[in-house]
């Protein structure tokens, strides 16, 4: 093999390996980013409930409340 074809196949493997390495630093990366949005969405999701905000929490806690407590009162008056 001549020098130039030994400089050709090292230069092809370096960008090969290179574009990998890059790829799989640039995945990692946006996985992070991703699970990092995800758990604020989360966080900001629980506090809203937690807070009473949002319709299925005024919902829940209106209707279910409400009902257990005048069953447990009419039965206890009986």
């Amino acid at each position: 093999m001549t020098g130039s074809a030994i400089a050709l196949m090292l230069t092809s493997v370096v960008i090969i390996w290179g574009g990998l390495a890059v790829s799989v630093t640039s995945l990692v990366s946006r996985g992070r980013r991703e699970e990092r949005d995800a758990r604020a969405a989360a966080s900001a999701a629980a506090h809203e409930h937690l807070r009473g905000g949002g319709a299925d929490a005024r919902a829940d806690s209106g209707t279910g409340g409400d009902t257990d407590s005048a069953a447990n009162t009419s039965g206890s008056q009986s």
